[in-house]
């Protein structure tokens, strides 16, 4: 009669100890299971009264520019509360790290949270490399852009409405008689999208009102807000008719060109009205208050961590873009001219 082969006690034993070594992997982050195993062992393990130490699972912040944490632009420190905010409600971890305004060609580049995959998923504020962008994507690092929309695989973006804003902001002073010569604005190349999408804004505010585009009224500078508005400031006018009103794509921008108008002599709003963007706590409080359109910049980054948390829960969702609306805010930097 034949022998059939038995279940040895070593083989059980063997099973049993692969098990418990997944078992420990999966509950202390280390193992990569389903999301139906991974909820069943963690479910257990409560029941059980397992003891176990969760890890903590962590996102990081990647801006340009030396030191993000230590910026002085108004929208960058108020994205960067808003993703702490919701970080600490969920209990993750939160790392950042600055990227350089050079070109980072090479994996080996990147920063060093990226590279040794110290954190999850990102949440980038103003870069605009291309080559960055592939580099993260390439490395199946999710990502969202905040205020910048790319089209890539396992990315969102979060915006505000800045077309809406630009049109706002330029209606308004066209309303208050800044007609001829037009209102002048002082904002950023395509790269910059955010900023380019005001000034699409602001084209389109002189379209409906019948007011033919003047490009002697644009500049455009690739440097930071401060030197945009002090040297769109001086530009304007040196022209043979300088604008009687000015809109700023940044407040950061609208507050320097202030203290350049204040240099000239020339006094806001009686000579020249002035609006921003953004509606920092400084649009409020300077020599002039400042009449700006307000971008709900907490709620950008608020809304970027969580979307961000959700993409690392379900990794095949399509790439979203979310908008949230702006509204102007009425201080005193325009005056109404008299025609």
């Amino acid at each position: 009669m034949e022998k059939k082969p038995g279940v040895r006690l070593r083989d059980v034993a063997q099973l049993a100890q692969v098990a418990e070594s997944t078992v420990s992997k999966v509950l202390s982050g280390k193992a990569t299971v389903s999301e139906e195993t991974r909820n069943a062992i963690f479910a257990a393990a409560n029941e059980l009264g397992y003891p176990y130490t969760k890890k903590t699972m962590a996102i990081g912040i990647l801006a340009a520019g030396d030191n993000p944490t230590r910026s002085l632009v108004p929208f960058i420190s108020d994205v960067f509360h808003g993703i702490e905010l919701v970080c600490q409600e969920q209990e993750v971890g939160l790392m950042y790290s600055s990227v350089p305004r050079t070109d980072i060609a090479a994996f080996a580049q990147m920063p060093i949270i990226v590279r040794r995959r110290q954190i999850e998923g990102a949440i980038l504020i103003n870069i605009y490399d291309q080559q960055f962008y592939q580099l993260v994507t390439q490395n199946d690092l999710p990502c969202v852009f905040v205020s910048h929309h790319v089209d890539l695989p396992q990315t969102d973006t979060i915006v505000c409405d800045d077309e809406k804003g630009g049109y706002l902001a330029t209606r308004y002073l066209i309303d208050h008689g800044h007609c001829s010569p037009p209102p002048a604005i002082i904002g950023a190349p395509p790269e910059k999208s955010s900023l380019y999408k005001r000034y699409q804004g602001y084209r389109r505010a002189l379209e409906e009102a019948g007011i033919p585009y003047d490009e002697r009224y644009t500049w455009f500078g690739d440097q930071n807000g401060e030197i945009r508005g002090k040297e769109g400031v001086r530009y304007f006018f040196s022209l043979p008719q300088p604008p009687t009103a000015i809109f700023c794509c940044t407040d950061l921008s609208a507050n320097a060109a202030l203290n350049m108008l204040q240099e000239l002599q020339i006094q806001v709003p009686e000579q020249c009205s002035l609006i921003g963007f953004d509606d920092s706590p400084q649009a409020a409080r300077g020599p002039v208050p400042l009449t700006t359109i307000h971008a709900p910049n907490e709620a950008l980054g608020m809304e970027a961590a969580r979307l961000l948390l959700s993409r690392l829960s379900h990794r095949q969702l399509p790439s979203r873009r979310v908008c949230l609306d702006v509204t102007l805010v009425e201080r005193g930097s325009v005056a109404t001219r008299s025609l």
